[in-house]
């Protein structure tokens, strides 16, 4: 009995260790299972995301009806707002869309909706050699079509492109450059403030408002506004070519509407964004400022996919624990 005792325990134990080898591979097989139903789950996902994304929209952004599978298109190019650094309309974006568009095959041309007080000479400036740039190197049209305004570096980036045309009351134009500041110096005296700059060289504290500006310094600021002004107005003349009207004013920072802006050879004519995209050709039109089409889609479906996906996910937990724990 008492040697029996000893195998009876061990056969008890080995047993036990063959059920929980056989518990762990059925625990391990449905673990691979439950993967593998998630991950073709997932895979079926993206595939129909990737599928939307390549098919072009039942309507372009006029609206108009297409059947197209993603092919031959215009690309419309927004410049809204303040052109700055930071701003949606800064050089660095505006040329990765313009690169992308006019290097794309399907795109025949581009349509430049532009809506701008103006603003940076640097920012505006780069926009338009890059226009100048991809106009020589791929030989598609680029037309600009203006909304309520169009003026200073807006104007100065519409230059470059192939023609403008705008609204008859679409202000076009104010070709000059403004630099604005104010002095505190009388104010902080009644107040009894004492400002303290301190330098190392002459002119550091160049316009500093808690001064007067010296005729020097007006001089010298003067002199450097003319000289992006010239620059502005050299571009402007390389742009626009011949049909730029010998008029004083033009460069005086003045702006027009109507047929006073088309006289001066401002603009090419009158039409509306739609019309001026039919002289590119009979191509719908797709806004290449909108999020990627893969992006609305993900952002469409999102939070069916992630509950999806979550769900997937405490499925395989929840069956992992129920096998370990059972």
């Amino acid at each position: 009995m008492e040697t029996q005792q000893p195998n009876w325990e061990q056969r008890t134990i080995e047993r036990i260790a063959l059920e929980g080898i056989k518990e762990q591979r059925r625990s391990r097989r449905w673990r691979i299972f439950f993967k593998i139903l998630l991950f073709v789950y997932l895979t079926v996902i993206i595939a129909s995301l990737f599928i939307q994304a390549k098919q072009a929209p039942a309507y372009d952004i006029f609206g108009q009806k297409t059947t197209l599978l993603a092919g031959e298109h215009i690309a419309l190019v927004r410049l809204n707002g303040l052109i700055a650094a930071g701003e949606p309309a800064n050089a660095e974006g505006l040329n990765a869309t313009l690169r992308k568009a006019m290097s794309d095959d399907k795109v025949k041309g581009v349509l430049l909706l532009a809506n701008s007080p103006g603003g940076s000479p640097v920012q505006s400036s780069e926009v338009y050699k890059t226009i100048r740039a991809l106009k020589k190197q791929y030989k598609k049209p680029i037309l600009t079509a203006v909304s309520d305004s169009c003026a200073s570096g807006c104007y100065y980036i519409a230059a470059a492109t192939d023609e403008i045309y705008a609204d008859e009351s679409s202000i076009v134009g104010s070709i000059g450059v403004i630099s604005q500041s104010f002095g505190y110096g009388e104010a902080a005296k009644k107040l009894g403030i004492d400002p303290r700059t301190f330098t190392a060289g002459e002119n550091k504290d160049f316009m500093n408002p808690a001064r007067p500006m010296t005729d020097k310094e007006i001089a010298f600021l003067k002199t450097l506004l003319e000289d992006l002004h010239q620059n502005f107005i050299t571009a402007v003349k390389a742009g626009r070519g011949g049909r730029l009207a010998n008029n004083a004013e033009l460069f005086s920072g003045l702006f027009w509407v109507g047929e006073k802006a088309k006289n001066l050879g401002l603009i090419d004519g009158f039409a509306t964004p739609l019309e001026v995209a039919k002289k590119i050709g009979d191509y719908p039109v797709y806004d290449y400022m909108s999020p990627d089409p893969l992006e609305k889609v993900l952002k469409k479906i999102g939070v069916e996919a992630e509950n999806a996906v979550s769900g997937g996910l405490n499925q395989v937990l929840s069956q992992k624990n129920q096998l370990e724990f059972r």
